[in-house]
């Protein structure tokens, strides 16, 4: 129906261990149908093959087709749709966002503008640097092959960001330090409750999209990313001061399960919880946090 409202998905995006992306290749003679979402990485995609695809990003509708490259910029609300039996081949990756804040900050700043064809060498070589990448991707359980993506994978980002990048106009937010104190709070105290970014908007009477953009303007993270902290500083602490097992730290920081604390923990620190309980336990004290 027209007129149904659209749900937009906030997309977790889970790279690979080996890689600073997450790769994928749509390769299938089915209808295209991705609904509105957005990630906190940058997506950079590459129609290969197949008939015009429609791509929507943040509201405005661009029609690719094969050999366009078009990025996709953090937090931009996109999808994309075409028609039944394409011949669709469509090659892409998106960027670890905490990759790129850790090693390229200066970058923060920047977004790229780029969707379709642009006449030019750094385009054609933008191209043969995307096509390397889908080609050896299914090999890089093997080192040396890892290796050789990678350099495929900084040369486009450098192509990218050398000539496809603009300062960013940063939209003016009225902030709000009122509610966002009280907003955290709320976090704070319930942390161990299903408690979402959308529930929280619900509860104060106001969008997800000003709960983020107030997160955003006082704390530089979205409310999902601050709600995560919280527990994992809350599942941190159970950790170093009790015996309580991995699985009810899970349960009451708010976890939906035990796999889903160990993945985000080994995320923020590196190894799982139990590791990291039994190498700083006895010294917890003089253990200083980081996140």
């Amino acid at each position: 129906m027209e007129d149904a409202i659209m749900k937009i998905v906030h997309e977790i995006v889970q790279t690979n261990a080996n890689l600073p992306f997450m790769y994928y290749l749509h390769n299938e003679d089915s209808r295209i149908d991705v609904v509105p979402h957005w990630h906190q990485g940058i997506e950079v995609n590459m129609l290969v093959e197949g008939m015009p695809l429609k791509f929507v990003t943040d509201g405005v509708t661009h029609q690719y087709v094969p050999g366009d490259v078009w990025a996709v910029n953090s937090r931009a609300v996109h999808s994309a749709s075409g028609i039944d039996h394409g011949g669709w081949r469509e090659f892409g990756f998106i960027i670890d966002a905490d990759f790129m804040a850790r090693n390229y900050p200066d970058l923060a700043n920047l977004e790229l503008q780029l969707q379709g064809f642009v006449a030019g060498t750094p385009y054609r070589e933008l191209v043969h640097h995307m096509q390397e990448m889908m080609e050896l991707t299914d090999g890089t359980s093997d080192p040396a092959t890892r290796f050789v993506v990678l350099g495929h994978f900084y040369a486009v980002l450098g192509i990218l960001f050398g000539h496809f990048a603009h300062a960013k106009v940063a939209p003016k937010v009225s902030n709000n330090a009122g509610l966002v104190d009280r907003m955290m709070g709320a976090i704070m105290q319930r942390y161990a409750e299903p408690i979402t970014g959308r529930s929280l908007a619900a509860e104060f009477h106001t969008s997800l999209t000003t709960v983020n953009s107030q997160f955003n303007d006082a704390i530089q993270m979205p409310v999902s990313r601050y709600i995560r902290l919280v527990r994992l500083l809350n599942a941190r602490k159970l950790l170093l001061s009790t015996n309580q097992p991995v699985t009810l730290i899970a349960t009451a920081c708010g976890f939906s399960s035990e796999k889903t604390l160990m993945r985000n923990f080994k995320q923020w620190k590196g190894v799982t919880p139990s590791v990291y309980r039994d190498r700083y336990a006895r010294y917890h004290q003089n253990e200083t946090q980081h996140f």
